[in-house]
């Protein structure tokens, strides 16, 4: 159990250090407000997105194609980030 352990306390601390970097930049307020239509829109885009570069190096996709594409998706982003750092 304690290696168990051991491997989630490294999982959540790669997860924070590597995601929290870029993420520290970025800034929700700034994202312009949408309507549920297009925050429906951007979620799809968003998905088909992830399906379409699953295998390719993260180094090559920017911050806000993941991230910042509506201010709902940002608030989110930055909450697992803080709940990855948490539960480090």
């Amino acid at each position: 159990m304690a290696s168990l352990d051991s491997a989630l306390l490294l999982s959540f601390g790669i997860v924070s250090i590597v995601f929290g970097k870029p993420l520290s930049f970025l800034n929700c307020t700034a994202v312009p407000t949408a309507d549920a239509a297009a925050n429906a829109a951007a979620t799809a885009a968003w998905l088909s997105s992830v399906a379409a570069n699953m295998g390719k190096s993260g180094s090559a996709l920017g911050l806000p194609a993941w991230a910042g594409s509506t201010r709902i998706n940002c608030y989110e982003t930055k909450a697992i980030w803080g709940l990855c750092i948490a539960l480090w």
